[in-house]
This record gives C-alpha cells, sequence and structure tokens, in this order.
C-alpha cells in the first residue's frame, strides 16, 4: 500500500474540477448573454432614429407640399380677385 495516498482527496479534486468548470460555463453564458442584450439595445436605438429620421422626412415632404398647393391657392385667389375688379 502507498503511503500518502488517499481516495477522499481524490474525489475532492474532481469536484472541485466539476465546479470550476460547471463555473466557466456559467459565466460564458452569462457574457454571451449580456453581448446578446447590447446588440439588441444598439439594433433598438438605431431602429429609433431611423424611424425619427423617417418621420422628419415625411413631415418636410408634407410641408414642402402643403407649402406648394399654399401657393397655388393664393395664386388662383389673386387672379380670380383681379379678374372681378376687371369686369365691372
Amino acid at each position: 500500500m502507498v503511503f500518502g495516498f488517499d481516495p477522499r482527496k481524490l474525489v475532492e479534486e474532481d469536484q472541485e474540477d466539476k465546479k470550476k468548470e460547471v463555473k466557466e460555463a456559467v459565466e460564458k453564458t452569462l457574457s454571451f448573454e449580456e453581448e446578446a442584450e447590447k446588440n439588441e439595445a444598439f439594433m433598438r436605438k438605431q431602429s429609433t432614429i431611423s424611424d425619427a429620421f423617417d418621420t422628419a422626412f415625411k413631415t418636410l415632404r408634407e410641408f414642402q407640399f402643403k407649402k406648394k398647393i399654399w401657393r397655388r391657392c393664393i395664386h388662383w385667389r389673386k387672379v380670380k380677385r383681379r379678374s372681378r375688379i376687371q369686369r365691372p
């Protein structure tokens, strides 16, 4: 029999190794989940910015269209008023 060999020590070392492996796996999973959350937040932010720009461009186009229509309306009113003044 070999002196200094303790099977309990071997079992304890195996258990510690398994705990370390589990701990490392959990840390990797958590870091992966954190990275995924960061990516999702970034995508949401990009989407929000994109939506804001779309809304701004849409509002600008609407304003330009209304401005164009308003000019036509004013021009038409002026023409109509001139024709009334010249008729009598």
